[in-house]
């Protein structure tokens, strides 16, 4: 095994990805650098292989070894994170979305704190240099957000499993570091160091409202037993659905970091709506609502799965 692997989960990033990609080159040395593209849909992958490339040189007198991984259908954050762990060979595993920019200090400062904690997190800061990640003491105690993070390998055989396959997306790394926090998995949050997160073009989030809402009920309804029983503050079901309702009937863009209002308090909530925010579609309200309301819908199905889940990770626990 080799001391590190960084792994980068690749899903449309044209737009920044040769500026990820060279801040990582600056910031790192004697590594394996793992991409798996998840069959992006833009010339991500064509961009990335060119500009490694062209970096030959410097990569061999880093040490650095880059593997890339192709999908040839879409199968979601879950798959695609797991992919990249289960082709890794690093003691550490240093994960960096494919849209967020690292810098040595941050870099050299999480791997050696590795050395005493399972799960490492930084500051995440947006391009106006404002904090975007982490904003309540939930986020502080345990990471529940994937942007960047270093975990050993050998503390995933405490799990059940790695990143749950059936969240393609939404809530698929919370309920990851939800289950990290249950099995004692160790956490240290590092403010002293940050990473950029590149700013994306929330402009429409119709998706990300559509399956929020059914990861939230299979999440909820999955880890249910366990929840009771880590030291943070997670809002009850009902509570969570009450939340997107408000968010759905006003069309307010929470996936706008700075508007966030899925982990704020819920008295918190009404004045952020009330203010000048983005919307979740331009199509209106009436639209936003529907969306939120089809989801329900669907999410039968997905209440279903998470009971069979929920039945396998208490057998998981028992044994």
């Amino acid at each position: 095994m080799v001391e590190l692997s960084v792994l980068i989960p690749n899903y449309n990033s044209k737009k920044g990805i040769r500026e990820v990609l060279d801040s990582l080159i600056k910031s790192i040395s004697n590594c394996e650098l793992i991409i798996s593209d998840d069959a992006s849909a833009d010339n991500s992958i064509k961009i990335i292989k060119d500009f490694l490339k062209s970096k030959k040189i410097i990569l061999k007198k880093k040490n650095m070894k880059v593997k890339i991984y192709y999908s040839k259908k879409n199968n979601g954050a879950s798959i695609n994170r797991n992919k990249c762990i289960k082709k890794s060979h690093g003691k550490k595993l240093f994960f960096l979305d494919c849209d967020v920019i690292i810098n040595k200090k941050t870099f050299l400062k999480l791997k050696k704190l590795s050395d005493y904690y399972d799960i490492v997190f930084p500051k995440v800061l947006n391009e106006d240099k404002k904090i975007i990640y982490p904003l309540y003491k939930n986020e502080i105690r345990t990471p529940l957000a994937s942007t960047c993070f270093v975990i050993r390998k050998d503390v995933l055989k405490k799990l059940d499993k790695l990143f749950d396959k059936n969240l393609k997306y939404g809530s698929e790394d919370t309920e990851f570091f939800l289950r990290c926090a249950f099995f004692g998995l160790k956490s240290h949050y590092e403010p002293s160091v940050y990473v950029i997160h590149k700013n994306r073009d929330r402009s429409s989030s119709e998706y990300l409202l559509y399956n929020e809402v059914k990861a939230i009920i299979y999440v909820s309804t999955k880890l249910k037993p366990i929840l009771k029983k880590i030291n943070l503050k997670i809002d009850s079901l009902p509570l969570k659905l009450i939340k997107l309702f408000i968010v759905a009937l006003f069309n307010f863009n929470c996936w706008d970091r700075e508007n966030n209002a899925l982990n704020v308090p819920f008295y918190k909530i009404l004045p952020k709506v009330f203010f000048n925010h983005t919307v979740i579609s331009k199509k209106g309200n009436l639209f936003t609502l529907k969306i939120y309301l089809k989801a329900l819908k669907d999410s039968f199905y997905y209440y279903k799965l998470a009971l069979k889940e929920r039945e396998k990770i208490m057998k998981f626990i028992e044994e």
